[in-house]
């Protein structure tokens, strides 16, 4: 079936299947027109209006059709989104692109098999010879036997090196980094592309994957992966390029069948793709098909996570006056009857209907912690969107949507600085904090500073803060001068002193 609208008085469109046109305004000016086909759309948006990109994922949909930073969501189809506050934009949004198709896979991060052993055990890394040939079929390879593949045969293409950030998960006092992989697999037909979401360690891949491809390539690796180097141990700055570029090296090794069948099925193993039959109907165990929640770049739907939020936020509320339960209840009763009709919010910010219960937080603050609710430049601890936990860190500023800007005391290299909806006072500041949008740093912080030569990052410490400028000591000078003086712009946080803690 099809739909013709009209959008924003510039031109009528058909909607033809699953389509969802929106109206984009530049950083110029004009307005662009992009049509998505599937979900997710690849983007994270500001957390007030308008809706303006402030990041593309790499790889995904928006990447392809060429949208910008810094572009803002005019209209969706018909609708404009003028005049809306940000949770109904946001509302609008999510209804508008629901009924696309959902191609992305996002599989469960086994954080408990962080040992090499562990971990293949898990994936079942290790296969027979006689399981090969009928695993790879079920995704269109063909292969002779575990050694050799068909000939003049057309197979799928495998396109992995898409790194989406990383993070920290601490297993058995230690830290381990989990890098987050984007791989697609594209067929012979015109068919949607099959995407999925992996998290794996440097040792996971350089065990499982990295060892045994130059193994088995021997003096031809070098032919495949002479402008791609391995990622280095330790993880130093530059980890994540130097791991996509490989793991780019290693989809064309496996399109043009340089490696064995049973290398590549061990290699599918580890890298959980999943089965070409649509994930919502054939997933594996520990993923789940993600819909419209990666707009907002995490794992969990909007429902999911304010439900859980809700939940957490009911076990706190437990214990207080009676006053308080009465009001939570009528607060509850309320939402229910709201959520019937309105679909999900683009996050977990609560909508407008729900600010008497935000009231009740600021109310329960104070009577938890028998002081004021926290400031700029307070310790606060909250928690962190991509893996659900809670974090220390420093409050920033309180942005005017209600939204507190948290600085973390160890962040994620790509994230340092998050929006958040809810904090925990830890500890007053002695010296109150003016509003700031931007990192701050103390003598004595752990950096990463940009060394001038060629331009990456090495581990370094914060000797002086004079204005817009610093002095730094490289941790390994490497022959060159032990410190070194540079912008704040070219250093970044990667663990705050426990001075300023």
């Amino acid at each position: 079936s099809s739909l013709c609208f009209r959008v924003s008085g510039i031109a009528t469109f058909c909607w033809m299947g699953e389509q969802a046109v929106v109206v984009f305004g530049t950083t110029n000016g004009e307005e662009k027109i992009k049509v998505f086909t599937y979900r997710p759309l690849g983007l994270q948006f500001r957390c007030r209006m308008p809706l303006v990109i402030k990041h593309i994922q790499a790889g995904g949909q928006a990447e392809e059709l060429q949208l910008q930073l810094g572009w803002e969501v005019r209209a969706v189809g018909d609708q404009p989104l003028r005049g809306m506050t940000y949770q109904l934009a946001c509302r609008a949004l999510l209804a508008y692109v629901a009924p696309l198709h959902t191609v992305m896979v996002i599989r469960k991060a086994p954080l408990d098999a962080t040992s090499v052993a562990a971990f293949s055990a898990k994936v079942g890394f290790f296969m027979q010879n006689a399981e090969v040939v009928p695993y790879l079929r079920q995704f269109g390879f063909k292969a002779k036997d575990a050694r050799s593949w068909e000939r003049d045969v057309e197979h799928p293409q495998l396109r992995l090196g898409l790194i989406d950030g990383h993070r920290e998960h601490r297993n058995r006092k230690r830290d381990h980094t989990w890098y987050r992989i984007i791989g697609k697999m594209f067929s012979g037909d015109e068919s949607l592309p099959q995407q999925w979401q992996v998290e794996r360690r440097l040792a996971h891949i350089r065990s499982l994957m990295h060892d045994p491809v130059k193994r088995e390539l021997g003096s031809a690796y070098n032919l495949y992966f002479f402008a791609s180097h391995f990622a280095s141990r330790g993880g130093p700055p530059g980890t994540s390029a130097c791991l996509g570029s490989w793991l780019a090296a290693l989809s064309v090794v496996i399109n043009v069948k340089a490696v064995s069948p049973a290398l590549v099925a061990s290699i599918m193993r580890v890298m959980e793709i999943p089965f070409p039959d649509h994930a919502a109907e054939r997933t594996l165990p520990g993923s789940k098909p993600v819909g419209v929640a990666t707009l907002n770049g995490n794992g969990m739907s909007p429902q999911g996570e304010q439900e859980k939020e809700e939940e957490e936020e009911g076990e706190e509320a437990a214990p207080k006056k009676k006053k308080l339960k009465k009001k939570k209840k009528k607060i509850v009763k309320k939402k229910k009857s709201t959520e019937e009709t309105a679909p999900p919010t683009l996050d977990d910010e609560p909508a407008a209907e729900e600010q008497p219960e935000k009231e009740e937080h600021q109310e329960e603050t104070k009577s938890d912690q028998g002081q004021t609710a926290p400031k700029p430049g307070d310790r606060v601890e909250a928690r962190y969107h991509r893996d659900d936990r809670t974090y220390p860190g420093i409050l920033l500023s309180i942005q005017y949507d209600g939204r507190y800007l948290v600085s973390w005391d160890e962040p994620d290299e790509n994230e340092p600085l998050t929006s958040v909806t809810k904090v925990t006072l830890l500890k007053k500041a002695k010296v109150p904090l003016e509003d700031a949008e931007k990192q701050i740093y103390h003598v004595g912080d752990k950096i990463w500073a940009r060394f001038p030569s060629d331009n990456n990052f090495y581990d370094a410490d914060l000797l002086e803060l004079n204005g817009n400028r610093c002095k730094i000591k490289w941790q390994d000078p490497d022959g060159s001068p032990p410190t070194a003086e540079m912008p704040v712009h070219d250093i970044k946080l990667k663990l705050r002193t426990k001075s300023a803690c």
